[in-house]
């Protein structure tokens, strides 16, 4: 596996702890953050192929600190899992208009993590969803393997769920 970069943003010593250990073991290059602050200093070491924040935040809205990174990231943007006690249906509004679909709600044990994040960072483009005048394209290229078909069913439901998408299927 080449060396993909995570950051990973959480107050939390015992998770920071823990998945720098698992991480680390499974070959990825890990920068960690606890504030703004530290996250304006790891970005300029390296774009994140993956951004894991830890919902635990308590003074800044986690959304905003996706948007940030987004804006600050160079292309192509990275993608995110948001660990968080509950996923209220106005949270996954707002993320999924950030283009972020990566929920993990407590409780979730090791392995569900794990299995998502290498996931999601071994993923190639087969699945691209851009937002578009106000539409969102969903494009597939190549052919789906059962990791890809299950990203893809989960984004639809999604985004059905809250009302962003009405599901055409066209076949060639």
């Amino acid at each position: 596996m080449s060396k993909e970069r995570i950051l990973v943003v959480t107050k939390r010593d015992y998770l920071e702890k823990l998945l720098r250990y698992n991480l680390n073991k499974r070959g990825y290059q890990i920068s960690l953050a606890n504030t703004i602050e530290k996250i304006d200093e790891v970005l300029p070491l390296g774009r994140p192929n993956l951004v894991i924040i830890d919902s635990d935040f308590q003074s800044v809205d986690d959304l905003s600190i996706c948007k940030a990174i987004q804006d600050k990231a160079i292309s192509p943007k990275p993608k995110f899992i948001i660990l968080a006690p509950v996923a209220t249906k106005k949270l996954v509004q707002q993320a999924a208009g950030l283009g972020i679909d990566n929920f993990l709600v407590e409780p979730f044990t090791l392995e569900d993590l794990m299995e998502k994040i290498d996931r999601i960072v071994g993923e190639d483009q087969n699945v691209n969803i851009i937002r578009q005048s106000g539409k969102i394209i969903i494009t597939l290229s190549g052919t789906l393997d059962y990791h890809y078909a299950a990203k893809f069913r989960q984004t639809l439901v999604t985004l059905c769920a809250v009302g962003q998408v009405n599901l055409i299927i066209d076949f060639e």
